[in-house]
């Protein structure tokens, strides 16, 4: 399978970001570290013990559907430039994170992940077209 890509331009240079890798499209690790976020303000915001308890075992319990787990993403400036480093470092594996960062302006990271978004997305709704001609 050949992955889809695109140009964008960072700088004076144009760059080439293509799908991700499955491990870094990991929904269960996404799902600990919104499970993480929400532990610890919990445990900041909530004083009585008995509903802090009861707090915390409903947020083990929780499971996170993707929309929930892209509100996440979207809302989390670290987790978008992550998300669009893993993209970009397929086809510039020479260009460590620390480097991509000073690359990228602030008001890029959400741009650039939502078209790395639009093109995974897009993979997405081919890949259920063709189940459904197969049903």
């Amino acid at each position: 399978m050949q992955r889809r890509k695109i140009q964008i331009k960072l700088g004076e240079k144009e760059y080439t970001f293509s799908e991700r890798n499955k491990e870094d499209v990991d929904f269960n690790a996404l799902q600990d570290k919104v499970r993480a976020q929400k532990f610890k303000f919990i445990q900041e915001n909530v004083r009585d013990v008995d509903n802090q308890v009861a707090l915390l075992t409903l947020e083990m319990r929780q499971i996170y559907t993707p929309e929930e787990l892209g509100q996440y993403v979207f809302g989390n400036k670290g987790e978008q430039l992550k998300m669009i480093y893993d993209s970009f470092k397929i086809e510039n594996p020479n260009i460590k994170f620390e480097e991509f960062q000073q690359m990228i302006s602030a008001e890029e990271i959400n741009k650039i992940a939502c078209l790395v978004n639009e093109l995974e997305s897009d993979v997405e709704a081919t890949d259920k077209k063709k189940v459904q001609k197969n049903d």
